[in-house]
């Protein structure tokens, strides 16, 4: 091969590199690269709502919501976790272990289950901070878990599933002081902090207790004015109010049913008189006006009140015993009723019966009236509630205290 074909050579090679080139500048003017390295246009606020989004995602404490917490609403979200565990006393294992009595015990509590080597090395006990750590997202709370649940990112549902692992025990871990302090501080009905809903009821309450009493007050001054209307113009003015007197509360005296002005009284004046020794009660009997609502009160009012306590407790003649006692004749009973049921201590020192007014006051508020019970509902606020709820308990007995 001469020089003149080496030089064709070496020549279409050149050509080649520079047609390439060429077709490289050519593609990147034409097609933009799709990979910027900051955004040209940048929206005002997007640094606050970034920061608003990251702080919205780290979870909040659960501690403030566990009074208030809803056992029935923790079973329900504990059906996500009832592929791999099982909550009853003595059940098996399954992919994950049995969940009873969880709440304070040891990290792998169960000497018959194969933890992770994560999970075994963790030290401590499952306090509420650590469940609520580790309900929200467990590869975070125990890095190499073998849990593949990814969490619960509602504090409510955590506070909720923690208060169901608490009753899934004979004898509840009290709860921390924050959440035991709540109710005093915030009281609400159930739950839980007081709702809106809950205060527009109330405040709709105060107003009708408000306007009753006015129309009370307007009934009472209406007799009097009544009264003076019908006194004779030209009556004596000093024994108009001796008479008044006599016709009002003594109207059984023969000296001063005699008075001139008697005769004068009207007849609304007797009238009112015979209706009040009417509703007065007979022979000194109880005017309580807490016994007064409990016989007024409806039993099935009661009934769908007590809902709210089927979760710790059951009603019928000889039933079990839950988280709390069963309540068949606790009324009027000794206040440690049960003899098959491990009370706590503030409950077994405090002794005596729960009479109609010991029932109330523990109702609407249990850890001010015990303080130191394991009991962990807020109470009830309003006193129809507890006269229904304690008229509905009365069924509950054979033979329960009379109400007189």
């Amino acid at each position: 091969m001469d020089g003149f074909e080496l030089n064709k050579i070496a020549g279409a090679i050149l050509l080649a590199g520079v047609i390439a080139m060429l077709t490289g500048f050519a593609s990147r003017i034409l097609i933009p690269d799709p990979h910027m390295e900051e955004s040209i246009i940048v929206a005002s606020g997007a640094e606050e709502e970034t920061d608003s989004a990251t702080a919205e995602a780290e979870p909040q404490s659960v501690g403030p919501l566990l009074a208030s917490a809803s056992v029935d609403e923790g079973m329900k979200v504990a059906r996500k976790c009832a592929a791999c565990h099982t909550f009853e006393q003595g059940g098996p294992n399954r992919v994950g272990p049995n969940l009873w009595d969880v709440v304070g015990a040891e990290k792998a509590h169960l000497d018959n289950y194969s933890y992770s080597t994560a999970m075994a090395e963790a030290e401590g006990e499952w306090t509420y901070e650590d469940l609520d750590a580790f309900l929200a997202n467990p590869r975070t709370a125990v890095p190499g878990t073998k849990m593949a649940f990814a969490g619960l990112n509602r504090v409510e549902e955590r506070a909720d599933m923690i208060a169901y692992l608490r009753s899934l025990s004979d004898d509840p871990q009290p709860l921390p002081e924050a959440a035991a302090e709540a109710p005093a501080e915030q009281p609400a009905e159930d739950s839980a902090a007081a709702q809106p809903a809950d205060a527009a009821a109330e405040g709709e309450q105060e107003a009708t207790a408000a306007t009753e009493q006015t129309e009370a007050q307007e009934e009472e001054s209406a007799p009097a004015a009544e009264e003076s209307r019908a006194q004779p113009t030209d009556a004596p003015a000093e024994p108009e109010q001796p008479a008044t007197e006599t016709a009002a509360e003594q109207p059984e005296s023969p000296a001063e049913s005699a008075a001139p002005a008697e005769s004068a009284a009207p007849a609304e004046a007797e009238s009112q008189t015979e209706e009040q020794a009417a509703e007065a009660p007979a022979d000194g009997a109880e005017s309580d006006p807490l016994i007064a609502m409990i016989k007024e009160a409806s039993p099935e009012d009661g009934a769908k009140v007590a809902r709210k306590c089927a979760a710790c407790h059951t009603f019928e003649k000889d039933a079990s015993n839950r988280v709390g006692p069963n309540l068949w004749g606790v009324v009027g009973g000794p206040v440690a009723h049960r003899e098959d049921f491990r009370y706590s201590k503030a409950m077994e020192e405090h002794g005596g019966e729960w009479t109609y007014e010991a029932l109330s006051a523990y109702l609407e508020q249990p850890r001010t009236y015990m303080p130191g019970n394991k009991m962990t509902f807020a109470g009830l606020k309003k006193p129809e509630e507890r006269a229904a709820i304690i008229a509905y308990l009365r069924t509950m007995a054979d033979s329960p205290p009379p109400l007189d």
